[in-house]
């Protein structure tokens, strides 16, 4: 039985870990990163289904990894949905703009 892979990726330890216990309760084969670097490379590594990601992170920040993602042809079509602290209207509109399919805040 193949499950929807899932790659969860915020520098965040606690909320990555409350995602990832969420999804994988739900049934998700979940994979993790701490950042944009370790994402990117996990990304290109196990092609997953679809990638939750946070904005603000250290090395490479959530739109930098959605840009990458988006424009090689291997990843491309994995749907990305940024998950992040950053309701503002520009954020959301900076997402969605550089090819996030959607745009979640989290809970304070």
């Amino acid at each position: 039985m193949n499950r929807t892979r899932v790659l969860v990726i915020d520098d965040s330890h606690l909320a990555r870990a409350l995602v990832v216990r969420a999804l994988t309760q739900a049934g998700f084969e979940v994979l993790e990163a701490a950042d944009g670097v370790e994402g990117a490379v996990a990304a290109f590594r196990t092609l997953p289904h679809v990638v939750l990601t946070d904005l603000e992170m250290p090395t490479m920040d959530g739109n930098q990894l959605l840009r990458l993602l988006k424009s090689d042809p291997a990843t491309a079509s994995i749907p990305v949905i940024i998950l992040t602290s950053h309701g503002e209207a520009p954020s959301r509109f900076w997402g969605l703009a550089t090819g996030a399919d959607a745009y979640i805040t989290k809970d304070a």
